[in-house]
Protein backbone atom coordinates (compact mmCIF):
# COMPACT_ATOMS: atom_id res chain seq x y z
CA UNK A 1 0.00 0.00 0.00
CA UNK A 2 2.53 2.34 0.98
CA UNK A 3 4.31 1.71 -2.36
CA UNK A 4 1.19 2.71 -4.26
CA UNK A 5 1.29 5.73 -2.60
CA UNK A 6 4.64 6.83 -2.94
CA UNK A 7 4.34 5.81 -7.18
CA UNK A 8 1.18 7.81 -7.28
CA UNK A 9 2.92 10.91 -4.75
CA UNK A 10 5.87 10.74 -7.27
CA UNK A 11 3.82 10.79 -10.08
CA UNK A 12 1.86 13.77 -9.22
CA UNK A 13 5.07 15.47 -8.33
CA UNK A 14 6.65 14.68 -11.64
CA UNK A 15 3.26 16.00 -13.77
CA UNK A 16 3.46 18.99 -11.24
CA UNK A 17 7.45 19.96 -12.16
CA UNK A 18 6.48 19.42 -15.86
CA UNK A 19 3.40 21.86 -15.60
CA UNK A 20 5.13 24.50 -13.89
CA UNK A 21 8.71 24.67 -15.38
CA UNK A 22 9.64 25.73 -18.67
CA UNK A 23 10.24 23.03 -20.84
CA UNK A 24 12.12 23.61 -24.32
CA UNK A 25 10.83 21.02 -27.22
CA UNK A 26 11.98 21.34 -30.62
CA UNK A 27 8.55 21.29 -32.81
CA UNK A 28 8.99 17.40 -34.06
CA UNK A 29 8.68 15.81 -31.24
CA UNK A 30 6.28 17.84 -29.13
CA UNK A 31 4.13 19.96 -31.63
CA UNK A 32 0.63 19.47 -30.41
CA UNK A 33 -2.47 21.27 -31.28
CA UNK A 34 -5.48 19.90 -30.20
CA UNK A 35 -8.42 19.58 -32.25
CA UNK A 36 -10.70 17.20 -31.05
CA UNK A 37 -11.58 16.09 -27.60
CA UNK A 38 -10.55 12.32 -28.96
CA UNK A 39 -6.90 13.94 -29.82
CA UNK A 40 -6.75 16.09 -26.27
CA UNK A 41 -7.29 12.59 -24.71
CA UNK A 42 -4.55 10.69 -26.68
CA UNK A 43 -2.48 13.30 -26.38
CA UNK A 44 -3.06 12.90 -21.95
CA UNK A 45 -2.86 9.53 -22.18
CA UNK A 46 0.67 9.60 -24.58
CA UNK A 47 1.97 11.67 -21.48
CA UNK A 48 0.64 9.33 -18.68
CA UNK A 49 2.34 6.86 -20.31
CA UNK A 50 5.39 8.75 -20.77
CA UNK A 51 5.73 9.70 -16.98
CA UNK A 52 5.05 6.43 -15.92
CA UNK A 53 8.33 5.54 -18.04
CA UNK A 54 9.94 8.72 -16.46
CA UNK A 55 9.85 6.97 -13.22
CA UNK A 56 10.66 3.46 -13.82
CA UNK A 57 13.46 5.17 -15.40
CA UNK A 58 14.62 7.22 -12.19
CA UNK A 59 13.65 3.80 -9.81
CA UNK A 60 16.53 2.12 -12.00
CA UNK A 61 19.23 5.36 -11.05
CA UNK A 62 19.24 7.18 -14.75
CA UNK A 63 19.20 10.86 -14.16
CA UNK A 64 16.23 13.24 -14.97
CA UNK A 65 17.88 13.82 -18.21
CA UNK A 66 18.51 10.56 -19.20
CA UNK A 67 15.20 9.18 -17.61
CA UNK A 68 13.44 11.54 -20.49
CA UNK A 69 15.39 10.64 -23.49
CA UNK A 70 14.57 7.19 -22.82
CA UNK A 71 11.11 8.00 -22.07
CA UNK A 72 9.73 9.56 -25.63
CA UNK A 73 7.06 7.83 -26.76
CA UNK A 74 5.74 7.68 -30.07
CA UNK A 75 2.59 7.00 -31.50
CA UNK A 76 -0.27 7.51 -34.40
CA UNK A 77 -3.64 8.44 -34.03
CA UNK A 78 -5.96 8.93 -37.22
CA UNK A 79 -9.59 9.23 -37.81
CA UNK A 80 -11.92 8.91 -41.06
CA UNK A 81 -14.02 12.13 -42.40
CA UNK A 82 -16.90 12.40 -44.36
CA UNK A 83 -16.64 11.97 -48.25
CA UNK A 84 -16.66 15.47 -50.84
CA UNK A 85 -17.12 16.49 -54.25
CA UNK A 86 -19.34 13.41 -55.17
CA UNK A 87 -19.97 13.60 -58.56
CA UNK A 88 -21.43 10.88 -61.17
CA UNK A 89 -17.80 9.01 -61.03
CA UNK A 90 -15.55 10.66 -58.82
CA UNK A 91 -15.32 11.19 -54.98
CA UNK A 92 -13.10 12.96 -52.30
CA UNK A 93 -11.82 10.53 -49.25
CA UNK A 94 -10.70 12.32 -46.13
CA UNK A 95 -9.09 11.56 -43.64
CA UNK A 96 -6.44 13.07 -40.47
CA UNK A 97 -3.39 11.53 -38.90
CA UNK A 98 -1.51 12.73 -35.95
CA UNK A 99 1.48 11.56 -35.03
CA UNK A 100 3.35 12.29 -32.20
CA UNK A 101 7.18 11.83 -30.51
CA UNK A 102 9.23 10.37 -33.66
CA UNK A 103 6.77 8.27 -35.31
CA UNK A 104 5.76 8.03 -39.38
CA UNK A 105 2.96 6.79 -40.62
CA UNK A 106 1.26 5.92 -43.91
CA UNK A 107 -2.11 6.28 -44.19
CA UNK A 108 -4.80 5.27 -47.38
CA UNK A 109 -8.53 4.84 -47.92
CA UNK A 110 -10.05 1.13 -48.50
CA UNK A 111 -14.08 1.25 -50.02
CA UNK A 112 -16.34 -0.49 -52.35
CA UNK A 113 -19.89 -0.94 -52.64
CA UNK A 114 -20.26 -3.77 -49.54
CA UNK A 115 -19.88 -1.81 -46.20
CA UNK A 116 -18.75 -5.62 -44.84
CA UNK A 117 -15.96 -5.79 -47.80
CA UNK A 118 -14.47 -2.97 -48.92
CA UNK A 119 -12.30 -4.31 -51.82
CA UNK A 120 -10.71 -0.78 -53.19
CA UNK A 121 -8.02 0.67 -52.28
CA UNK A 122 -5.99 4.03 -52.84
CA UNK A 123 -2.46 4.73 -53.25
CA UNK A 124 -0.61 5.08 -49.68
CA UNK A 125 0.05 8.93 -48.73
CA UNK A 126 3.54 8.91 -46.30
CA UNK A 127 2.83 11.23 -43.39
CA UNK A 128 6.13 12.73 -42.17
CA UNK A 129 5.42 15.86 -39.93
CA UNK A 130 2.92 16.98 -37.74
CA UNK A 131 2.36 19.34 -40.88
CA UNK A 132 0.79 16.42 -43.00
CA UNK A 133 -2.43 15.84 -41.16
CA UNK A 134 -5.36 16.10 -43.87
CA UNK A 135 -5.49 13.25 -45.92
CA UNK A 136 -7.20 13.98 -49.29
CA UNK A 137 -7.63 11.13 -51.98
CA UNK A 138 -9.69 11.53 -55.37
CA UNK A 139 -10.96 8.41 -56.01
CA UNK A 140 -12.70 8.15 -60.29
CA UNK A 141 -14.24 5.17 -62.03
CA UNK A 142 -17.10 5.08 -59.76
CA UNK A 143 -20.27 3.68 -60.68
CA UNK A 144 -22.48 6.37 -61.25
CA UNK A 145 -26.11 6.35 -58.48
CA UNK A 146 -24.44 3.58 -56.50
CA UNK A 147 -23.51 3.83 -52.57
CA UNK A 148 -20.01 3.38 -51.15
CA UNK A 149 -18.42 2.60 -47.92
CA UNK A 150 -14.82 3.52 -47.04
CA UNK A 151 -12.85 3.72 -44.32
CA UNK A 152 -9.21 5.13 -43.53
CA UNK A 153 -6.27 3.17 -42.58
CA UNK A 154 -2.94 3.95 -41.37
CA UNK A 155 0.08 2.00 -40.38
CA UNK A 156 3.11 3.40 -38.36
CA UNK A 157 6.77 2.89 -38.08
CA UNK A 158 6.27 -0.49 -35.55
CA UNK A 159 4.24 -1.82 -38.67
CA UNK A 160 0.62 -1.60 -36.11
CA UNK A 161 -2.16 -1.13 -38.84
CA UNK A 162 -5.43 1.11 -37.59
CA UNK A 163 -8.44 1.35 -39.25
CA UNK A 164 -11.17 4.38 -39.24
CA UNK A 165 -14.44 4.32 -38.88
CA UNK A 166 -16.40 3.79 -41.86
CA UNK A 167 -18.41 6.32 -44.09
CA UNK A 168 -20.86 6.28 -46.79
CA UNK A 169 -21.61 7.99 -50.02
CA UNK A 170 -23.48 8.43 -53.32
CA UNK A 171 -22.37 9.31 -56.75
CA UNK A 172 -24.38 12.01 -58.34
CA UNK A 173 -25.19 13.55 -54.47
CA UNK A 174 -23.20 14.58 -51.86
CA UNK A 175 -23.95 12.42 -47.97
CA UNK A 176 -24.02 15.25 -45.47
Amino acid sequence: MKKNINFFGSVLVLSLIMSVVPITASAETLAYQPQTQAEKVAYIYGRIAQLLQIKQFIDKGKTWEEATALSQVDYVTMSTHKAIDSTATTAVLRGEVNIYGKATASAWFEYGTDKDFLDQRTNQVSIRSVYDRAVRVSVRSLKPDQRYYFRMATTDNNKIVTYGDVYSFSTDELVK
